[in-house]
């Protein structure tokens, strides 16, 4: 999924529901300066975010630094600070 927008959802928690395979996110579309995103995924399937990639625009990419993309289970949840930089990664 690229460029997710967030714009018309002003939540800051986002729980992942309805994929049935293992997915990927590029990047979020609509955060302002100082947001903070809460991704949680309970599914059962891998969510995956991509490290600055190129399917989402320049400013809608996530950062996540020399680790490259990581890949998140069932329960993990991951705190994204705009410009979609990587805080915490939260395990259940």
């Amino acid at each position: 999924n690229d460029n997710v927008d967030i714009t018309t959802n002003k939540f800051s928690f986002y729980e992942i529901t309805g994929v049935t395979n293992a997915f990927q996110i590029s990047g979020f579309n609509g955060g302002i300066d100082g947001k903070i995103l809460i991704i949680h995924n309970p599914t059962a399937h891998a969510m995956t975010l991509q490290h600055q990639h190129g399917g989402s625009l320049l400013s809608n990419q996530i950062f996540i630094g020399a680790s490259g993309d990581i890949t998140f289970g069932k329960g993990e949840s991951v705190i994204l600070g705009k410009l979609w930089r990587k805080l915490c990664v939260l395990e259940s």
